[in-house]
C-alpha cells in the first residue's frame, strides 16, 4: 500500500540564523501518531517548512505532497497562500489544507475560500483533533474525499459553502505526547545543521480573558488548560541537552499558576547554570501582574536569563477598557510593582495599544503620562490597534458599532533586513474610530514616538525628571512643549516633530510601512523614534537640539532655570555615543543625580544647591564606528532603554 504523502508549512520569523521549531505542527503529528495506531504505515510524514524561503525554494520543498496542511499567523498567511496557490498550480492533484489563527471563523469563512479557489479544506480551532480527524479520514474513505464527518472545519459542496460543528477543546494536554521528547525534531535539526534553534514552550494554553482585540481568548482559545509538571521538567531538560540558547514561553499568562511556575524558572536556571543552556528565557506574564510575578522575574533576572519584564496596560482608559473587555491591574499596584523592580535593577517594559475603541487622544496622552508617574521609566511599546480574523474587534458588527477605520499595510517586523526576497505579509491597522478622528490618530503617534524619543530613548529624560519632581511641572505639558516648538526659534525640534507627523501621515493615507526604511544604517527597518535618535547624533544635531530644549525648559520653569540647565548638560554628557572613550568628570550646581535617581525608585529628593561632582562611567563602554554604535546601543539595548552611560557621585574633598 502507497503511503500518503503529508507536507507540512508551520513559517516563523527567523532572527540571526536562529528558527523557531515548528512546534504547532510538531504537536499535530505527535497526537495523531499517538492516536492512529497505523499512521506511519498509511502516511509518510514530510520535513515542515519552518522558515521564510523565496517562493520558488519553498514551492521545491512541498511540491511532491499529496495533502498539504498549512498553520497561518499574521507572519506568515501571504507567503503561506502564494505558495498554496503555485503549488496547486503545478499539481492541481495536492489537497490544500489551512489552519491556524488566521483562518477566519466560520461566520466569515464563505469569503475566505471564495478568493482562495486553491485551498480544498479550512479548520478551525485547536488542531489535534481536527488534524487526526482528517487523517482517520483518508483511512476510512477509499475513493473521493467527503469532508462533513470531520469536525471543525469549512469547504465548498455544491457551489456553497459548509461548515461543520465545533469539537470540544482538548481539556487534559497530557493526550498530546511533546514533540520534542518523542524526537520528532530530530531529522528536522540533523537535515538542517546551520542553523540555531529557539524552543517555543507551552507550559499551559488558552486564555481566561477576552480582550476583543485578541484572538487568544476569543475564537481561538477560551480557558486555560495545563501540561504536567514533569513533562515541562523534561522538555527543559531537552532544552539543555539539545543546547537551544533562548526558549520562548508561549503562554498567554505565565505565572497564572504561581507556584507551578517558579519551580519552571528555578529549572531553568539551574539547567543554564549546570549545562549553559539555555542562555535566554522570555515569557508573557499572567494579565493581572501581582508578586509572584515579581519572583518569577527576580529569579530570571537574578540569573541573567530575563529578557525584560513586560507589565501588560494596553490601555488606562475605563470606556476602552469596558469596550476591549481588558482588565487591568490598579495604577496603585503597577506603580508598586514598577518600584519593586526599579529597586532590584530589573528592566520592564509596557505595552500600550494605539486605536482602541472609546479612546480619544486625550485620554491616551494622560494615560502615558499617568504609567510615566506611576514609575514607567525604562520602556513603553506603542502598537498599532490590529484587526485580527478570530478577535472579536474583526466582527464587522463591532467595527460598526465602534465606528472602526482601518488601513492595510506591509507587516514590518523592529530590526528587519530590508531587501529580503519574499512575499511580504500585511496587516490591517486601526487609523481611527468614532472617538479618535484620523487628524487626531495622526496625533497619537506622534506624540507616541516623540514621548519615546525623548524620555524613553533618554534624550531627555534627566531634565523631564527634574522639571516634574522639583518644580511640580506636568509631564504633558512638558511633552506638548516640545510638540508645539516654533521652526523659526527652535528649527531642530520642530524638525523632529514634522518627522513624526509625516510618517503618521504616510501611514495613513498611503499605506506606509509603521517603520523607517534605511540602506545606511544596517540595512533594516527601524522604529521611528530609534531612526531619529541616530538621525540627530550622526547628523551633529544634538548640540543644537540641547540648546533649543534648554530652551524650552527655561520658558517652562520659568525664574531659577540654573538647575535645568545643569539638568540637560548632564543628560547630554550621559548620553551613550560613539567615539567617547575617556570618563569625564563634570561639576553641576545642583544635586541633579541624586534626585535623578530617587525619582527611579519612587524615592522623593530634595533639589538642592552646592557643588556636586559627577563622573561618567565611559571606558567601559565604548563604541569606534558607527555601525558598531548603532548596532550596540540603539539596537540591541532598545528594550531595556539603556542609552545612558553610567554616572557616580565624587566626594567633595576628592580634590575638585
Amino acid at each position: 500500500m502507497q503511503k500518503l504523502r503529508l507536507g507540512f508549512s508551520n513559517i516563523n520569523i527567523s532572527f540571526g540564523g536562529q528558527s523557531y521549531f515548528p512546534y504547532s505542527i510538531g504537536l499535530l503529528i505527535s497526537y495523531a501518531l499517538k492516536h492512529i495506531s497505523d499512521a506511519k504505515s498509511r502516511f509518510e510524514f514530510g520535513i515542515p517548512l519552518f522558515k521564510k524561503l523565496a517562493l520558488d525554494d519553498a514551492v521545491e520543498h512541498l511540491l511532491d505532497s499529496d495533502v498539504l496542511f498549512f498553520s497561518l499567523s499574521l507572519w506568515n498567511a501571504e507567503l503561506s497562500k502564494r505558495i498554496a496557490e503555485e503549488i496547486k498550480r503545478n499539481n492541481p492533484e495536492t489537497t490544500i489544507i489551512f489552519g491556524g489563527c488566521s483562518v477566519p471563523p466560520e461566520s466569515r469563512i464563505k469569503q475566505f475560500l471564495m478568493e482562495l479557489p486553491y485551498v480544498d479544506l479550512v479548520c478551525h480551532g485547536e488542531g489535534e483533533k481536527v488534524f487526526t480527524a482528517i487523517l482517520e479520514n483518508y483511512i476510512n474513505q477509499k475513493e473521493g474525499q467527503d469532508w462533513s464527518n470531520v469536525p471543525s472545519v469549512s469547504f465548498r459542496y455544491n457551489g456553497e459553502v459548509m461548515s461543520t460543528p465545533r469539537i470540544p477543546r482538548i481539556k487534559d494536554l497530557s493526550e498530546i505526547p511533546s514533540p520534542y521528547l518523542t524526537g520528532l525534531f530530530d531529522k528536522l535539526m540533523e537535515e538542517n545543521p546551520g542553523d540555531g534553534w529557539i524552543g517555543l514552550w507551552e507550559t499551559n494554553r488558552g486564555c481566561p480573558y477576552t480582550c476583543a482585540y485578541c484572538e487568544w481568548g476569543g475564537e481561538v482559545g477560551k480557558g486555560v488548560a495545563y501540561h504536567t509538571l514533569e513533562r515541562l521538567m523534561d522538555e527543559i531538560d531537552w532544552f539543555s541537552e539539545k543546547k537551544v540558547e533562548f526558549v520562548r514561553c508561549a503562554d498567554a499568562n505565565f505565572g497564572i499558576k504561581p507556584k507551578r511556575d517558579i519551580q519552571l524558572v528555578e529549572k531553568l536556571v539551574e539547567n543554564s547554570k549546570k549545562y549553559g543552556y539555555p542562555e535566554a528565557v522570555s515569557v508573557e506574564n499572567t494579565k493581572n501582574s501581582n508578586e509572584a510575578t515579581f519572583a518569577i522575574q527576580k529569579i530570571l533576572n537574578d540569573s541573567g536569563l530575563s529578557q525584560g519584564v513586560n507589565l501588560a496596560i494596553q490601555s488606562l482608559h475605563g470606556p476602552s477598557l469596558e469596550a476591549t473587555k481588558r482588565k487591568n491591574i490598579s495604577n496603585e499596584l503597577y506603580a508598586e510593582l514598577q518600584h519593586m523592580f526599579e529597586k532590584e535593577g530589573i528592566a520592564t517594559f509596557t505595552d500600550m495599544i494605539i486605536g482602541l475603541p472609546e479612546e480619544s487622544y486625550d485620554t491616551f496622552v494622560n494615560g502615558v503620562v499617568s504609567l510615566i508617574e506611576g514609575g514607567q521609566n525604562n520602556s513603553i511599546s506603542y502598537y498599532n490597534a490590529l484587526v485580527l480574523p478570530n478577535s472579536e474587534m474583526g466582527n464587522p458588527e463591532y467595527q460598526e458599532r465602534y465606528g472602526i477605520k482601518t488601513v492595510q499595510i506591509r507587516q514590518i517586523c523592529n530590526h528587519e533586513q530590508i531587501g529580503v526576497k519574499t512575499i511580504h505579509e500585511v496587516e490591517d491597522i486601526v487609523i481611527g474610530t468614532n472617538t479618535l478622528s484620523t487628524k487626531d490618530w495622526r496625533r497619537v503617534k506622534a506624540f507616541a514616538w516623540e514621548t519615546s524619543l525623548l524620555y524613553h530613548r533618554k534624550l531627555l529624560q534627566v531634565p523631564l525628571t527634574i522639571a516634574h519632581v522639583s518644580y511640580g511641572i506636568g509631564y504633558r505639558s512638558m511633552f506638548e512643549a516640545f510638540l508645539e516648538a516654533d521652526g523659526e526659534r527652535l528649527p531642530v525640534l520642530r524638525e523632529v516633530y514634522e518627522f513624526f507627523c509625516e510618517k503618521a501621515r504616510m501611514i495613513q493615507e498611503e499605506a506606509s510601512p509603521n517603520h523607517i526604511e534605511s540602506e545606511r544604517w544596517l540595512g533594516m527597518w527601524w522604529p521611528a523614534d530609534q531612526f531619529m535618535l541616530i538621525d540627530l547624533v550622526s547628523e551633529n544635531k544634538l548640540d543644537e537640539f540641547y540648546y533649543e530644549s534648554t530652551r524650552v525648559f527655561k520658558e517652562i520653569v520659568g525664574n531659577d532655570t540654573l538647575a535645568i540647565e545643569d539638568a540637560v548638560f548632564l543628560n547630554k554628557e550621559m548620553l551613550k555615543r560613539p567615539f567617547q572613550s575617556e570618563d569625564l568628570t563634570v561639576r553641576l550646581g545642583h544635586n541633579i543625580l541624586e534626585v535623578y535617581h530617587g525619582s527611579l525608585i519612587g524615592k522623593v529628593i530634595n533639589l538642592e544647591r552646592g557643588n556636586f561632582v559627577y563622573s561618567i562611567d565611559r571606558k567601559n563602554d565604548n563604541w569606534n564606528s558607527w555601525e558598531d554604535w548603532v548596532k550596540k546601543v540603539v539596537w540591541w539595548k532598545h528594550k531595556k532603554s539603556e542609552y545612558l552611560y553610567s554616572v557616580h557621585p565624587v566626594p567633595s574633598d576628592f580634590g575638585f
